[in-house]
């Protein structure tokens, strides 16, 4: 059996690191440069691991990023508990804001298990971020589907101040620029992982093209 090249507390430290670059590149932050980038040691996180291991570790990923993106539920739902039922604590209401954000982050779940497939199925690095940009934009059509959808979160907030890059909403929605968003992070993380060259000049590289 292959040995695990990171623990497991190396991959959730990834994995929350992604998490947090991609809450800064958010709005009110708005440090939406990290949108592009963000997402690397996510995809660090679940490479080379079991599938069972990469639906974990999109989850906790998922709960992360919903609990930073959403914090200000957190505060509405602690205030209006007690309103809602007597004689309960407002802290209470973190519970419910906690478990809110599990169930988003069953998308995320979803995700990885997918990624965990494409890594695992297709040898082709041109279809591998193809498959992976494509798989992330069909989990949020279906995550903010029907009456029940939610829409909170999505990587495309990010860039609502580049008005050249919004314009094409207008023909593709935002689903374009969700597969364009994951696109470049996965392009970005298979130079990383490349041979070819030294991780300073990888780095460098990235760094420039900002």
């Amino acid at each position: 059996m292959k040995r695990e090249r990171r623990t497991w507390w190396q991959r959730v430290i990834l994995l929350s690191i992604s998490a947090f670059l991609l809450f800064l590149a958010q709005p009110k932050i708005s440090w939406d440069p990290l949108i592009w980038i963000g997402l690397i040691p996510f995809f660090l996180s679940i490479e080379d691991t079991k599938w069972w291991k990469a639906i974990l570790y999109g989850e906790l990923f998922g709960t992360i990023y919903f609990v930073l993106n959403m914090y200000w539920v957190a505060g509405v739902i602690t205030r209006e508990l007690p309103s809602v039922i007597r004689h309960a604590s407002g802290e209470l209401g973190i519970l419910p804001f906690i478990l809110l954000c599990a169930i988003e982050g069953i998308s995320l779940a979803l995700f990885a298990f997918i990624y965990w497939m494409i890594r695992r199925w297709i040898r082709s690095k041109l279809w591998s971020v193809m498959a992976i940009a494509s798989s992330w934009v069909l989990i949020e059509y279906v995550r903010g589907f029907g009456q029940l959808g939610f829409t909170g979160g999505r990587l495309s907030d990010a860039i609502y101040k580049r008005i050249g890059l919004i314009q094409t909403m207008s023909f593709t929605g935002i689903w374009f620029i969700l597969f364009l968003i994951v696109l470049i992070n996965a392009i970005f993380f298979f130079i990383l992982k490349s041979s070819s060259f030294s991780l300073l000049k990888k780095c460098t590289f990235i760094i420039g093209v900002f």
